[in-house]
């Protein structure tokens, strides 16, 4: 094992060594460069830490749906935008919850998975996520950015304009 390299330890090694190299070496698949993302998120994450997973939440603010419906037919960009940043608030709210009121135990947020209703012309997913994964880099820190994704949805629960879930490392 190489300085800086994960100790995946006996089951994962155990996993890998049935993995067919020679097979997969005769296959047609071509890697491409791999591209990185700007912003507040990184592309992916290699870690064997505690992990906390938050389930979606949606930007309910003391029961109420803010900004429901879809974009941008029902809502602007501006407030979808909103609507991420109450969902990253609710989850810093589960988070803090799970960690019996001790945010310090958080070390980082390393994924967010955000969901937008929207028609299927609606191409600017990753700038309404901006409003949660700002947020985040404002509350965490963002030396080490979170990995991300953002996807468009024909529909969300009750009606919600954005949903967002995260996994957090905790000590």
């Amino acid at each position: 094992r190489s300085a800086g390299e994960a100790d995946l330890g006996g089951p994962v090694m155990a996993l890998l060594e049935k993995v067919d190299v020679d097979w997969l070496n005769r296959q047609p698949v071509y890697l491409q460069f791999a591209h990185g993302h700007g912003g507040h998120h990184k592309t992916r994450r290699e870690d064997f830490v505690a992990m906390l997973c938050v389930t979606g939440q949606i930007a309910l603010v003391d029961g109420v749906l803010k900004h429901a419906g879809r974009v941008p037919d029902t809502i602007s960009l501006d407030e979808a935008q909103q609507s991420a940043r109450v969902c990253a608030i609710n989850l810093i709210t589960q988070l803090n919850a799970a960690c019996n009121g001790d945010l310090e135990r958080v070390v980082r947020c390393v994924k967010l998975g955000g969901f937008v209703a929207c028609d299927s012309s609606f191409v600017d997913h990753p700038k309404v996520i901006n409003g949660a994964s700002d947020l985040m880099a404002a509350v965490f820190g963002d030396k080490v950015p979170h990995a991300r994704f953002a996807v468009g949805a024909s529909s969300l629960p009750l009606g919600a304009s954005v949903e967002v879930d995260a996994v957090f490392e905790i000590r």
